[in-house]
This record gives structure tokens, C-alpha cells and sequence, in this order.
């Protein structure tokens, strides 16, 4: 599910409520059935795009996975988002997909796996294996993880993070009548995948590790976009955290063919951030 986007610099705070959420279990276990959402800082919405930053704003029927930490054999609860309330609430009344008071959690926007896997240093810190999509565009969310927090039957507070940066590519046509059709980022050096499959963990700097990438990284471009000759429009592109030597850009307008511009442009992507680059002229 598409949701908008907004580019400020973000952090989630998922809060675990209500003594009456509880769920009251045998042998003293408590659950709880509800995560509210508040985003820290400025919570402003608007669709306008500046320089700060990545900011989502939850829709009807999203999902948040909750990871259970350091446990390999816990499944990921899946939380659905209920606009009504503002909350996040298990996509079942199963308790085995609520949070347990107590245990350590941390969060996740998507799951590509069954389970987590722990890693073999002093801390035997979890990770989880997640993805960021060729093609997905900023809106489809992207791409977080929280910093791993502990139930609590009155208030519990997790911090979400960006894990990947977004690329702005500014774009307008030489002649009238152009649409861009599609665009991507292009690295073609070895060992500098732009998008792909990862692991990270809920632990900062959340850095990508154990990767299996591709070297190119597209924006979701459902309907040709028309390109004015006087304006630029500004393309957006996720990719990994990184610093890229060699940038080329590959774009499809309408009808035509695929077109490589050579950039020679060194790229840096930042966690969390937009990186502008260099206007073009397509034709």
C-alpha cells in the first residue's frame, strides 16, 4: 500500500498503552493489544518537499512488523494501523500475535523473513533481513527499524529509524511533448549495489550489512510523467547509505528508447536523507 511521503527527518515513537488493553492470560502473562503511533518533533503535514529530511505518515490498513529480540525461532506479530484510532492493533485476537509485558521488542516495515537471526559478537545483538526494491519510488515506505524496546502494561516507546537515503534527481525536457516513462540510478562498479536485500540491526548506526544488491535503483513511475522545458521536475530515488564514485543516470521517455547520461558524478547518500544532484535535460 502506497502512503505519502514527506521529507523531514524522521523518528516514530510506538507507544504500548492502557491498562485496559490488556489482556489478562494464564499464568500471569499480560498482553498488549495496541501500539499508538507519535511522531517526534515536528508532526506538520504537508506534501511539499524540502532538503531536511524522510517523514511518512501512517494510512488506513498499514503494516508494522513487531520482532521479538534475540529470539529466533519468534515469528514477526503483525500490527495493522486503525486511522480511527491512531493505533496500531494485531492483525488477529491470536495471542501469539501481541506484545507480551516484559519482553524486548523492536519493529520493523516490512518482513522478508520467518525469524531473525543473532549475531555472534559480545553483544549477540538481533538482525533481520529486509528489502528496498528497485522501482519502488518514495511512495511505497521505506525501508526502518527501531531501536529495540521493552513492553510495559502502562506506556512502551520505540524509536523508528530510516535505514536508506533518497536521491533527487531534477529533470526537464529539451523539446515539448516529452513524458518520462522511467529513470534509474546506475553504478555498474563492482561492489556498489544502489538497492536489494539486507540485513541490519536494531542497534545505531543501523548500518547495512550481508548484502545482496543490484547496481540499479529506479523510481516508481506508474503513469508518464509530461516534462516541462522551463521547470525541472524532481524524480526521487531510494537507495543505500553509501558513497557512490560513479553515477550514471539510464531514463526511458515514451515511446523511445533507453538513454544513459555519463555523469562522472560522485554520489553520497545519507541515512535518512535527500541528496540533490545536478539538473538534466532529457530528449
Amino acid at each position: 500500500m502506497k502512503k505519502i511521503m514527506f521529507l523531514f527527518a524522521a523518528a516514530v515513537a510506538l507507544a504500548a498503552v492502557g491498562c485496559s488493553k490488556n489482556d489478562a492470560a494464564s499464568e500471569g502473562v499480560q498482553y498488549v493489544s495496541e501500539l499508538k503511533v507519535n511522531f517526534e518533533g515536528d508532526t506538520r503535514v504537508s506534501a511539499t518537499p524540502n532538503a531536511s529530511g524522510l517523514e511518512y505518515s501512517w494510512s488506513d490498513g498499514d503494516v508494522i512488523y513487531v520482532w521479538e529480540d534475540k529470539n529466533t525461532t519468534a515469528p514477526a506479530k503483525n500490527l495493522v494501523y486503525d486511522a480511527s484510532s491512531g493505533s496500531f492493533k494485531p492483525q488477529n485476537d491470536r495471542d501469539d500475535n501481541k506484545l507480551e509485558v516484559g519482553k524486548n521488542y523492536f519493529v520493523t516495515s516490512s518482513a522478508e523473513t520467518l525469524n531473525i537471526s543473532v549475531n555472534n559478537d559480545s553483544e549477540g545483538s538481533s538482525n533481520v533481513a529486509l528489502q528496498l526494491k528497485n522501482g519502488t519510488g518514495i511512495e511505497e515506505y521505506l525501508p526502518i527499524i527501531s531501536d529495540v524496546f521493552t513492553a510495559t502494561a502502562e506506556s512502551s516507546v520505540a524509536v523508528v529509524h530510516h535505514i536508506v537515503g533518497v536521491v533527487e534527481i531534477p529533470v526537464k525536457a529539451k523539446t515539448s511533448g516529452l513524458k518520462l516513462k522511467d529513470i534509474k540510478l546506475d553504478s555498474q562498479v563492482s561492489n556498489t549495489a544502489l538497492c536489494g536485500y539486507f540485513h541490519v540491526s536494531p542497534i545505531a548506526p543501523y548500518s547495512i550489512y550481508d548484502t545482496y544488491g543490484y547496481f540499479e535503483s529506479g523510481a516508481d513511475i506508474d503513469t508518464p510523467i509530461e516534462l516541462s522545458t522551463t521547470e525541472a521536475t524532481s524524480i526521487f530515488i531510494p537507495a543505500w547509505v553509501g558513497t557512490y564514485s560513479t553515477i550514471n543516470i539510464v531514463y526511458t521517455l515514451e515511446n523511445g528508447a533507453a538513454t544513459t547520461i555519463e555523469t562522472n558524478h560522485q554520489l553520497v547518500v545519507e541515512r535518512g536523507k535527500i541528496t540533490k544532484i545536478s539538473e538534466f535535460e532529457l530528449e
